[in-house]
């Protein structure tokens, strides 16, 4: 765009059907670079252009913003319901979309710098500032431009910094998205995550023996589609590669013999190879086929993103390492409670409570199917009905890491067909991963009917069986299929935290009910995850998404409320009382009626905390003048009740050793050293004080920014191995041996503990569930403790 403010519009049909053409070509990244380079070189640093290099900046510029999702020749809905013109379907909205696809080709053209409105400025004429404003805007509140984890972002803040307070419920895709976005807002941010590891669903593990190691992704794995993918700007922010799927995909009878379509005349392998094309949807929507609505189990199809899917080299956690780096994140923090209202937000995780201004709920949509996790207020019944109708399936998987790769080179997937139609989603399709995993690694899926039966099957049958596949497909040509190396059977259906798989559209359920658990509640409680998202659920892509739309959400309503004073986190959640008894829910120190509070960020034997006494008619003389007879009546004090007082951490500890019983304690307090006893509403200023600074200690400090991360991926694959889900069980004996210790469980009735074996080609798997401790932090490869 130059000076002379002469742009040219996309008002020929002939250009809209080309542009559209080559959008539907598949998207590659590279291409995309030459393509721009090609067509607009330098022209985005030059003003003086001729009218016919400004025509084909147009075109070009529209096919980028085509690529990456937009309309050409239209507004996003989202667009019209920001305002961003003010009057739809004139000159005005032909010029914004120009300089909309402008903005969106500068910023494809470099994801690795930041894009300011001063860089935009230099190529677009000031005719168009009030356009190039609402557009700048749009994009970077939307997440459509400067998103990602560049290092020349981290010193980047929102020009509105704002004090308020976010704490995000799940370290995942949806959390990490919406953290890093808010950070860039100016948020203050904290992400509580109940596992002791980043990531959620997605799940990077390091499998095998010193030598042939794999990095095999157990949950998200594949990028569905490259066009307009924000995961595809992050691989590129930090030059990973990606591995297109290749199509080729045989399919394979039960007795191993080839499938040859031509050759298919008999019924039984025309309902085999229906049943396998049936157990690739139950796999597409995480659910039995019996359980989708008919009418709108596909509703997501029309938002589908083009181009390749895609392994990420080296898997996935490297995308959500990148995304951790400068996040506050607490793990091992189990959310039990979340407590919303007109004046802000409370979180309860074992005995801890995190206040904030504001707080999203990123959690899978099985533990809210589950109830997991109190709302008081409870959530709205249109809600509760929407989490009630959406389907919440599994997908399982059996990851092998072999000594060589036996199915060949030049194959990504293969598919096996049953014999019944209850187990067609049983290993029925085969991921090779040797391409990106650093070692030779198959990953068996299961699916359907058959990912609910696999929660509840031995893991050394399930192998066994895989095995039993494998070499079926393999022998006959004369190739042996040894023993993997490791093996491990996926449980997502038992893990506490998500309790499936993805979500899908149920029978008398519809795309509505995504919309509707997307909406917040009462302006201080969002939702996002990829079961908040019509356009994109299932997928890694739209759980990424999710977490940038709640981002733009809380700041819209940030914004709405930034006329009226902003109060204090004590009184935002309600009155001193109330934070007081809460806090006695969960003393520091306790013995016999008493009682004590104390500031954690202070160890001074002289610091000042609170106590509490329980009471009944012995109190008369030991009551406060303060009380006035207003907190405390007679009848009360024939009855158990509460008094408190402000008492040094010194003081406490003195009273403990005081002996003869509770009224040698009081008289120590009250006599010796003159302390005064009174009702909760009668504990004055420093009460008050001492209340607000007590709770504030209890919200956990962040952990410090991610400073000490090596690097180095064997350091950074170490850090995820250590942190083992529960539902994966771990033990390492020959195929033979796990066998023959099933045998004696099923005699003995017990479960047998870990057992190591160092014979050579042993045989490792995931079977002894093993409760391990949380961990506060990671070792010095990782987060600090």
């Amino acid at each position: 765009m130059g000076e002379t403010g002469n742009t040219p519009i996309l008002d020929n049909p002939g250009s809209k059907r080309l542009l559209r053409r080559k959008g539907l070509k598949n998207y590659d990244e590279n291409l995309m670079d030459e393509l721009i380079e090609k067509h607009l070189g330098g022209s985005l640093r030059k003003k003086n252009r001729t009218q016919e290099d400004l025509e084909k900046e147009t075109e070009t510029e529209a096919m980028i913003a085509l690529s990456l999702g937009f309309p050409i020749d239209e507004l996003l809905d989202e667009e019209i319901r920001a305002g961003v013109v003010s009057e739809l379907g004139g000159k005005e909205q032909n010029d914004y979309i120009v300089v909309r696809n402008h903005i969106l080709a500068k910023w494809r053209d470099n994801v690795n710098s930041w894009l300011s409105k001063a860089q935009i400025k230099e190529t677009v004429s000031n005719d168009y500032a009030r356009l190039m404003n609402a557009a700048y805007d749009f994009l970077l509140i939307n997440g459509y431009i400067n998103i990602g984890v560049s290092p020349s972002f981290e010193s980047l803040i929102f020009e509105e910094t704002t004090e308020t307070s976010v704490i995000i419920i799940g370290a995942g895709l949806a959390g990490l998205a919406a953290a890093r976005q808010l950070r860039s807002f100016g948020f203050k941010v904290l992400v509580l995550e109940g596992r002791n590891r980043p990531g959620g669903r997605v799940y990077t593990q390091k499998m095998g023996q010193e030598g042939n190691y794999a990095a095999v992704d157990l949950g998200g794995s594949v990028i569905t589609g490259i066009h307009a993918n924000p995961l595809g700007v992050l691989a590129r922010q930090l030059s990973i590669p990606l591995h297109k799927v290749r199509d080729k995909c045989p399919l394979y009878k039960p007795d191993g013999n080839p499938l040859m379509k031509k050759l298919i005349r008999r019924s039984n392998e025309e309902r085999q190879l229906l049943d396998w094309h049936f157990a690739n949807l139950e796999f597409s929507n995480a659910g039995s086929l019996s359980n989708l609505s008919a009418a709108y189990w596909d509703q997501d199809d029309p938002y589908e993103m083009g181009g390749d899917h895609c392994f990420l080299a080296g898997g996935n956690w490297r995308l959500i390492r990148a995304l951790c780096k400068g996040v506050p994140i607490l793990y091992g923090k189990t959310v039990e409670t979340i407590r919303y209202g007109n004046e802000g937000a409370e979180v309860i995780a074992g005995n801890q409570v995190f206040q904030a201004d504001m707080v999203l709920c990123t959690v899978p949509l099985g533990v809210l199917k589950k109830g997991k996790i109190r709302f008081e207020p409870e959530l709205p019944e249109k809600k509760l009905a929407a989490i009630e109708r959406l389907g919440f399936g599994l997908l399982n998987k059996v990851a092998m890491v072999f000594t060589h790769n036996f199915w060949g080179e030049d194959l990504d997937t293969f598919g096996s067909l049953r014999e019944s139609s209850h187990h067609r989603g049983e290993f029925f399709l085969f991921y090779s991963y040797h391409t990106v995993s650093g070692a030779p690694v198959l990953v068996a899926l299961v699916a359907g009917e058959a990912a609910q039966l696999f929660e509840n099957t031995d893991p050394a049958s399930c192998v066994h069986h895989v095995l039993s596949i494998l070499r079926g497909i393999y022998a006959p040509k004369g190739i042996h299929v040894p023993n993997p190396l490791q093996s491990i059977c996926t449980r997502w259906g038992t893990d506490p935290l998500s309790y499936g798989s993805y979500s899908h559209i149920r029978v008398q359920s519809s795309g509505n009910d995504y919309d509707i658990l997307a909406e917040p509640v009462g302006g201080r409680l969002f939702f996002g995850g990829e079961a908040t998202t019509r356009q994109y659920p299932a997928t890694m892509h739209g759980a990424y998404l999710s977490g940038l739309r709640e981002a733009s959400r809380i700041l819209q309503a940030t914004r709405v409320r930034q006329n009226n004073p902003r109060k204090s986190i004590q009184k935002n959640l309600g009155q001193n009382i109330d934070i007081l008894l809460d806090l006695f829910k969960r003393p520091d120190l306790e013995f016999e009626d008493f009682c004590f509070v104390f500031d954690l960020s202070s160890g001074d034997p002289k610091s000042l905390g609170l106590m509490q006494v329980t009471l009944g008619t012995c109190c008369n003389g030991y009551i406060s003048d303060d009380c006035n007879g207003k907190e405390i009546s007679s009848q009360q004090l024939n009855q158990p009740v509460q008094l408190y007082t402000v008492i040094s951490r010194e003081l406490a500890q003195d009273l403990q050793q005081v002996t003869g019983g509770h009224s040698n304690k009081l008289s120590f307090l009250c006599q010796k050293h003159g302390l005064k006893l009174m009702g909760a509403n009668a504990i004055g200023l420093l009460g008050g004080t001492l209340i607000s600074n007590i709770a504030s200690s209890r919200r956990s400090n962040p952990l410090p920014d991610d400073k000490d991360v090596e690097s180095d991926d064997d350091a950074a694959v170490d850090w995820l191995v250590n942190a083992n889900d529960d539902f994966l069980e771990r033990i390492n004996v020959p195929l033979d041996q796990c066998e023959r210790l099933r045998k004696k469980e099923k005699e003995s009735g017990g479960r047998m503990m870990k057992i190591d074996d160092d014979q050579e080609n042993r045989f490792q798997m995931i079977c002894e569930k093993k409760r391990k401790k949380l961990l506060r932090g990671l070792d010095r490869k990782g987060f600090k403790k």
